[in-house]
């Protein structure tokens, strides 16, 4: 059946409708803001020949004296409101909701939304309107506030996402929206736009709907559709598979709604008031979990290679001066990361240091933690999911039991994202530090440019910049996913946590969480120098070990060999 059938039938079935417009709904209605065109000739040729205003959205929001400005939008308000007639592609809108709640956020500024009879108490204009509504005044704040509450009625509802001509790389409602989306398993999405402007990100794209080609004439064909509801059987079943990156996505919005707690180092979880054990007796417990488990799901976070000797990312330590001690010297710096927020006064010196940065984790040897890691789990059926970018996981186990969710130092990408491409970064990187020698500065012809469009590269880490979450991304992701998916429901299941802090409980810390309160056979042992969290949901299935890592996992290897 159609992509007409399909998404006729998500409407159909959905609680309610949360519809985002931008400027491809206006066009499709005949209004242009952008354009020099017969309509803005007819309405706005004087502040052409006065003012050099080529476009409304040039006049709207350029630079006109306060008279001229005043004057324009007497007449804006002429064209857009006074002389306005209901169109049909929000007749048509309309007869597609029908008797849905609806919501509406927009970045339309035209009030076109109000005037074909949709509620002002369900529009939010984001960014004001071109008249009587700007950002952050009351009646802004007021909208806001609808929308809030209109998203926590409905975050457990079915919701169809209809998306009306909103542009593939738009950060102001597209992105955002995608993202909660996929956070709630049981929204769906609908977009409509012109074909080169269409776009679902990966993480929704098995429940969502791409129609192509005219607003106005498709939302027409979308209203008279019959709904194909074997379509919303088949997304029904997919938002009750299990899925490790939807799980994280959930937690982030966890994270999102309690953000102010975790600012502080703390978490909206109860947590356990039991005593903690005696270290010895966790330590027996943590081998005997060891032995017992039918698969082990390790989450690997900075603290493991902390405890190795990798502690120069956030301090300036010994390890920090034997690796960066000339930029520390030169430059003030004080830690790794300190170096990548510096502002470098070229791009020959920021290459200088971000190349010395990468080779050191390219090329470091494996670090004892990961030893002890591998001695731990010789023989068990086990996978390694990992927020650490520095390749100690990648050296010390198979690539295929190892899932990457932060990205990895040993590849570039596009900083502009140009293309869905990485590639290899371990060459270029010796031979700059070949080159930079005893300075710290890279030659010029050395700085890294992608092969695609000659944008400057960037390592493939989130953090750093402009991370890309394309198909080796989501690739990751899957490999932690069909890994549980095979393994969590009919067996002995051990979580760990080795070095996982505060920063990004989303990504490791919430999911094994949940997921241990979820399986009936699963435990979850949490070891870390600085924190020790307990869920209460948990505290009978679970451990929390505060104390060195690096000890730890020493001890737990002499446990296991004495038993």
């Amino acid at each position: 059946m159609s992509e007409f059938n399909n998404a006729k039938a998500l409407i159909d079935d959905a609680d309610a409708i949360l519809i985002s417009a931008s400027n491809g709904l206006s066009i499709s209605e005949g209004y242009n803001i952008f354009a020099d065109n017969d309509a803005f000739k007819k309405y706005f040729s004087r502040f052409t020949k006065l003012y050099g205003v080529h476009s409304i959205l040039q006049g709207a929001m350029g630079k006109l004296q306060e008279k001229a400005h005043n004057e324009f939008i007497e007449q804006l308000q002429k064209y857009l409101i006074e002389d306005y007639t209901p169109s049909q592609a929000f007749a048509n809108l309309k007869e597609l909701i029908g008797n849905h709640d609806y919501f509406v956020i927009a970045s339309n500024a035209d009030k076109h939304f109000q005037l074909n009879g949709f509620s002002a108490d369900k529009i939010w204009e984001v960014e004001g309107n071109f008249f009587d509504n700007q950002q952050n005044s009351p009646d802004w704040k007021y909208q806001q506030a609808n929308f809030q509450e209109f998203m926590q009625k409905y975050a457990a509802g079915k919701v169809v996402q209809l998306e009306l001509g909103i542009g593939k790389k738009n950060q102001l409602i597209k992105a955002p929206l995608m993202q909660i989306d996929g956070q709630l398993p049981t929204w769906t999405y609908v977009t409509l736009n012109l074909p080169d402007e269409l776009f679902v990100d990966q993480t929704i794209e098995k429940r969502a709907v791409k129609i192509a080609g005219d607003i106005t004439t498709n939302l027409g064909k979308l209203a008279q559709a019959t709904a194909n509801e074997d379509f919303v059987k088949q997304v029904t079943k997919q938002a009750h598979e299990f899925d490790y990156e939807r799980l994280v996505m959930q937690t982030q919005m966890n994270y999102s709604n309690y953000y102010s707690v975790y600012a502080h180092g703390g978490t909206a979880e109860p947590l356990s008031s039991k005593k903690p054990l005696p270290y010895e007796q966790k330590i027996k417990i943590f081998a005997q979990k060891i032995k017992e488990a039918d698969h082990i799901i390790v989450g690997v976070a900075s603290g493991l290679s902390a405890a190795g000797g990798c502690d120069f990312y956030y301090t300036d330590s010994p390890s920090f001066y034997k690796y960066f001690g000339k930029f520390a010297k030169k430059y003030g710096i004080k830690g790794a990361f300190d170096g990548i927020r510096y502002h470098w006064q070229s791009r020959e010196e920021f290459w200088g240091y971000l190349a010395t940065f990468l080779y050191t984790t390219q090329h470091a040897p494996l670090r004892s933690p990961y030893k002890d890691l591998q001695k731990i789990l010789k023989g068990k059926d086990y996978f390694i999911l990992t927020t650490n970018q520095d390749t100690q996981a990648i050296k010390a186990f198979p690539e295929e039991k190892v899932a990457e969710i932060q990205g990895d130092h040993r590849y570039f990408q596009c900083s502009r994202q140009c293309t869905d491409d990485i590639w290899d970064a371990v060459k270029p990187v010796e031979e700059m530090v070949k080159a930079m020698g005893d300075g710290t500065a890279v030659p010029t012809d050395m700085i890294p440019h992608c092969p695609h469009c000659g944008a400057e590269a960037f390592p493939w880490v989130r953090g750093y910049g402009n991370f890309l979450e394309g198909t080796r991304y989501h690739q990751e992701y899957a490999k932690a996913t069909d890994y549980l998916k095979h393994n969590m429901n009919d067996s002995k299941v051990l979580f760990l946590e080795l070095g996982v802090g505060r920063m990004t409980p989303m990504l490791i810390q919430e999911p094994f969480c949940a997921l241990t309160d979820q399986l009936p056979d699963a435990y979850d042992i949490m070891v870390n120098r600085d924190y020790q969290f307990l869920p209460k949901k948990i505290e009978d299935k679970g451990q929390a070990i505060k104390a060195d890592l690096a000890q730890v996992l020493d001890d737990v290897v002499s446990e296991l060999k004495q038993n």
